[in-house]
């Protein structure tokens, strides 16, 4: 069953009086439940085509679909709602709030909900085992290792059980052994919650932890390998 249809999607930015076209004519299935690769260049288009999905901005002309509903760009309330109640983000620089515990950070999207504090303690709780990291739970971010602020920010996406997790670039800023700690935590997780996975990254060491790859170059698909 598919998760999201995109549909002649395109994108243009105006940079002054010249028009840049970053997305042309995509058109793609995302299946869920599945775990897909998204590859290609700085500029490629990929960080757009995922901000886009992400609902964190909107296409020049296109559609998205999520499931059977046609995504409404225009409606900025409902949009936000969405994303916070189906999308869950993993970004490569971890965006870890400084000031806040582990516990803390997983738990503040679950701040913006109308969760009690018991639910929110228990789903807390339940993530920070997930991710190996309830030992570590009042440690901040600088007392904690690159890879383990990755695992925090993982579970910050996971927390509110998402319908869809975006990861950017994950493992861009960790070494080979700790890449792959991260993507077999990825896919533990996408089993265990059933959750649908998108990877952008330019790392072909995600291949081996994906049910399919895809390419885009100069705003266009150009590829799509099934693993």
């Amino acid at each position: 069953m598919s998760l999201i249809r995109i549909n002649h999607l395109c994108k243009t930015y105006r940079m002054g009086e010249v028009e840049v076209s970053a997305l042309q004519n995509i058109a793609m299935k995302i299946t869920a439940g599945e775990k897909l690769a998204l590859y290609g260049a700085s500029g490629s288009g990929k960080t757009t085509l995922l901000n886009i999905i992400g609902c964190i901005d909107a296409p020049t002309s296109g559609e998205v679909r999520y499931r059977d509903t046609v995504l409404d760009y225009s409606a900025r309330r409902q949009l936000s709602q969405f994303r916070l109640q189906q999308i869950g983000f993993v970004f490569q620089s971890y965006n870890l709030m400084p000031v806040l515990s582990a516990y803390e950070n997983i738990e503040y999207p679950l701040l913006l909900t109308d969760k009690s504090k018991s639910e929110r303690a228990r789903l807390v709780d339940y993530m920070l085992k997930s991710i190996a990291l309830d030992k570590f739970k009042n440690h901040k971010p600088k007392q904690l290792s690159g890879g383990q602020r990755q695992r925090v920010a993982i579970g910050r996406a996971l927390v509110n059980k998402p319908t869809l997790v975006i990861a950017d670039e994950p493992t861009a800023n960790l070494d080979v052994v700790t890449s792959k700690q991260i993507l077999n935590l990825i896919s533990d997780l996408n089993r265990t919650e059933k959750n649908t996975v998108i990877i952008a990254t330019h790392d072909p060491l995600v291949r081996d932890y994906v049910d399919r790859s895809v390419m885009i170059r100069d705003g266009k698909i150009r590829e799509v390998e099934d693993v």
